[in-house]
């Protein structure tokens, strides 16, 4: 989703995150092992400077602070571990 104010901003929302080490075709469903709990959704906002005022209040009050994860990181953790 891009801003319709601000086409810099960029928010996007990844769910039922997968990755998989063996049988890597494109003609099969996706299947594989879960990086995050299906309960859980992952919210990346990528913006140019500052985020806006609206949206910093609204993560302020919902309690979503910046964070670092790599979904790739993740996976190889969970291969090798």
């Amino acid at each position: 989703m891009r801003g319709m104010d601000d086409p810099e901003l960029r928010i996007t929302f990844d769910y039922n995150i997968l990755w998989q080490n063996d049988d890597l075709t494109l003609q099969k469903e996706p299947y594989g092992h879960k990086v995050i709990p299906e309960y859980k959704v992952l919210m990346e906002i990528k913006m140019a400077g500052g985020f806006p005022l609206w949206l910093s209040h609204l993560l302020t009050k919902y309690g979503a602070y910046k964070t670092s994860f790599s979904k790739y990181g993740e996976a190889y953790k969970q291969m090798v571990g």
